[in-house]
């Protein structure tokens, strides 16, 4: 089983449960003060978790502003 910081070290491409890379998304984003989730699935092991993804800014025109 991956920790926290071995499976954001892969960019969530991973299972952290049995490390297959059939992974997909499940259901909306849902944000909440300064971050998002999104539940997801591994395919392989039917294993679910959720992501989490911090705002550090925002883009336009496809240029980062920071």
């Amino acid at each position: 089983m991956l920790t926290s910081k071995e499976y954001a070290e892969k960019n969530g491409t991973t299972c952290p449960h049995c490390s297959g890379n059939n992974v997909g998304t499940e259901g909306s984003l849902d944000a909440y003060a300064g971050y998002i989730q999104q539940d997801c699935k591994c395919r392989g092991c039917d294993a679910k978790w959720t992501d989490e993804y911090k705002l550090v800014g925002y883009s336009t025109d496809g240029e980062y502003d920071d």
